[in-house]
């Protein structure tokens, strides 16, 4: 928006100030609309939410070598599978081709007449080209960090014909994204039986959209031996997958007094009192190192914080600093620019009247030090949830 030329304060008074100026009245539009088009565009970027990629996968049906077979056992029944085994099974069945920083999703099931009695859902990624790293975890709340493809593995003990996956990856909106729309609307032994064989399937399947949720939907035949007709569905895990960020936003608590002076002249004489300019701040954080934003650790390397106040001016208060920290809440320090208005010619204990006064005041960016709290805005507003 262009600055407009005016010779009037904002209470009507004429100005002798130079150049172009703004009223406060223009700011807080400029603020104002500044606001609304962010939320519409985070709003437009979050749109195909309901956009989704559907893939049909067909269950195991290779039997699965003997050697694996006890390996496979243990990787269900044990109550901590062993990492060492889960690297050997999938690197056989997969022969080596999971890639570096690839993710395969292993699904373990153990059937019993057409019902699952016992499934276990594990993550394993490659962490290096020659397979030395790697890395497992149980699938409960698990995260896999923005890929674009990943390994279905599915080994299933006794299944009955007809077994099909349905994936679905649902884009969203990244998490951060989602935290800066709240942040605008504040101002996740071996038991084995004899005869039942174990089989399984490796499939590679492409995401187009990232972040995402991936949804995995295990289905049979609502009939025995039907090929065709009505599944039903008996099994269900949905994966966030959703990379690093270096950016995030939080709210910023300042526990330092920052004090101000304030001009008035309504007993005809320019005189001063001290304000506090202390308040909440919108902070956007700027990691030089990427960051999980849905699992926010200790922080040793600083981030560099940039903050507005969260008021009806945003623009009188402005914070740079650093900070750093644990989960829960970081320490930030830095410089709050605060906007005040001081006069241009007239002096403490001069006479003037309020308009004359009003007339002379010129606006200006005062520095102090500030420092405080920092608090991600997803803790705030689960916090805020909990309490309803």
């Amino acid at each position: 928006m262009p600055t407009e030329r005016i010779g009037k304060n904002e209470r009507g008074h004429p100005r002798n100030g130079k150049g172009p100026v703004m009223q406060i009245s223009e700011v807080r539009r400029v603020v104002s609309v500044l606001a609304v088009s962010i939320t519409g565009l985070v709003a437009a970027a979050s749109e195909g939410a309901a956009q989704q990629q559907s893939q049909v996968v067909e269950g195991p049906a290779t039997a699965l070598p003997d050697d694996m077979v006890q390996q496979v056992f243990g990787l269900l029944d044990a109550s901590k599978p062993s990492v060492s085994d889960l690297h050997a099974v999938v690197t056989s069945l997969t022969s080596g081709k999971v890639p570096d920083g690839g993710y395969a999703l292993v699904h373990l099931v153990r059937w019993r007449d057409r019902q699952v009695a016992r499934q276990r859902w594990l993550v394993y990624r490659r962490t290096n080209e020659d397979g030395s790293g790697w890395s497992v975890s149980d699938a409960t709340g698990s995260r896999l960090f923005g890929t674009r493809q990943f390994t279905l593995i599915t080994l299933h003990e006794g299944a009955p014909q007809g077994v099909q996956y349905t994936v679905d990856v649902l884009r969203k909106e990244a998490d951060q994204v989602g935290s800066l729309r709240a942040l605008f609307q504040i101002a996740a032994s071996v038991i084995a039986l004899a005869g039942n064989e174990w089989k399984f399937a490796v499939t590679p399947i492409a995401v187009q959209s990232v972040p995402s949720d991936i949804v995995t939907h295990l289905t049979i035949p609502s009939k025995p031996g039907a090929t065709d007709g009505d599944a039903s569905e008996v099994s269900k895990q949905t994966f966030d997958n959703e990379g690093l960020s270096h950016w995030n936003v939080s709210v910023g608590i300042p526990t330092a007094r920052v004090n101000q002076l304030e001009y008035n002249a309504a007993d005809g004489t320019v005189r001063t009192k001290q304000v506090d300019k202390q308040g909440l701040v919108g902070m956007l954080n700027l990691s030089f190192v990427p960051m999980d934003t849905k699992n926010m650790r200790r922080q040793l390397i600083p981030s560099l914080v940039l903050g507005a106040g969260i008021s009806s001016r945003p623009l009188d208060r402005l914070v740079v600093g650093l900070a750093s920290g644990v989960s829960l809440a970081q320490v930030f320090a830095g410089v709050q620019f605060t906007r005040t208005q001081v006069p241009d010619s007239l002096r403490l204990g001069n006479a003037a009247t309020p308009a004359q006064l009003a007339e002379n005041l010129r606006a200006k960016y005062e520095p102090a030090f500030t420092f405080g709290l920092v608090f991600p805005t997803r803790q705030i507003l689960e916090r805020l949830t909990a309490k309803k």
